[in-house]
Formats: C-alpha cells, structure tokens, sequence
C-alpha cells in the first residue's frame, strides 16, 4: 500500500508539468435529434488508416517514456505481479456434454480455455481465444 501511495504522489507531481503529443482535430460534428454533437477525433477510429496509425504510434511511445520514468514503477510492477499472476484453474461449465474450464500459469498473463468430454473420453485440449 505504502508503493501504491508513492507512485500516486509520483505521479501527480510530474503529470503538473506534462505536454501532450499534439492531435489533429478535424471539424466534425453529429446532429443527434436536433443536437450538435462535436466528434474532432473520429479520425481515430480508423485503425485501419495510416494517419491513425501514425497518431497511436506516437501516443503509444510517448506513453512509454513517461511510464519508465516514473519512480518506484519497477518495485509496483514485480509486486503487482507477485499478489495477481496466480496458478489458477477455474471451475468446469458444461455446455453440449462438454466441459470447459480455463487455467492460467503464473508466470502467463492470459488464460488458456480447456475442453474436455464428447462422446467418448479423451484428454484435455487447449483452444487458444484470438483478441483480435
């Protein structure tokens, strides 16, 4: 708790003086039942666009370097990774006479999805999900 309270005092003493990578606006606006709705940063969106592209490669490095110079950050991220990367394996929910059920290791940060039943028994699977 002590690490938590340091970094937020940290952190509100450097954010006082932060300059922000510069980000286009363009002149959009919605008209929403009458209402003007102003979106200057719909351009965002397009993750597909290369001006996007550009715009979140920018705010992406510029995001690092602030965070890596942040005291103390290495102490909170090995303690954060102590207490939440845990061996776990959740309970079992059946759905078409199967049986899924999701591990993690502890030192992986995503879960892997288990299959297990069928007509006949066989030994578990693991189905890796996409998040993209």
């Amino acid at each position: 708790m002590r690490i938590l309270l340091i970094l937020v005092g940290a952190m509100t003493l450097v954010t006082n003086n932060m300059k922000y990578p510069e980000t286009k606006r363009d002149a959009v606006v919605d008209d929403v039942h009458g209402v003007k709705i102003p979106d200057p940063y719909r351009w965002l969106e397009d993750r597909r666009s290369p001006r996007s592209r550009r715009g979140w490669r920018r705010r992406t490095s510029w995001r690092a370097g602030f965070l890596a110079q942040l005291p103390g950050r290495d102490k909170l991220i090995a303690r954060l990774k102590e207490l939440l990367y845990l061996e776990t394996l959740l309970a079992a929910g059946a759905l078409g006479g199967r049986y899924f059920y999701t591990r993690r290791h502890k030192d992986k940060e995503k879960a892997i999805v288990l299959l297990e039943g069928g007509r006949r028994r066989r030994r578990a699977r693991a189905h890796r999900f996409r998040t993209r």
